[in-house]
């Protein structure tokens, strides 16, 4: 069903839109992905606490963790734009070592 769910939301991207048809598979895609996490953050606002009287999802948390993570991806596409491939993949290996290291000792 996802792949046949992606060529329908392709299609109808580009019989309603004056998108190209390269840039509509990637917002069928885009689509998908956030319609994906809207639907599993919908479903988790029911759900409380096992034991205390507080929602599953500790929302300040979420807004606390959201700047750095839009820091991080954008430091993360200039690097994979700026370096080569090889770089970018001993840079990951570098930090997964450090962070291997830092969480073990």
């Amino acid at each position: 069903m996802g792949m046949l769910e992606g060529v329908l939301n392709t299609l109808l991207l580009m019989s309603v839109s004056i998108v190209w048809v390269f840039n509509c598979y990637y917002l069928a895609i885009a689509g998908m992905i956030m319609g994906a996490a809207v639907s599993t953050v919908y479903y988790n606002l029911r759900f409380r606490h096992p034991t205390l009287d507080l929602p599953a999802i500790d929302y300040d948390l979420a807004l606390l963790f959201q700047p750095m993570l839009m820091l991080g991806i954008s430091i993360g596409v200039a690097f994979n734009v700026m370096f080569a491939d090889w770089m970018v993949t001993v840079l990951l290996i570098i930090l997964f070592i450090g962070n291997l290291l830092a969480t073990t000792f």
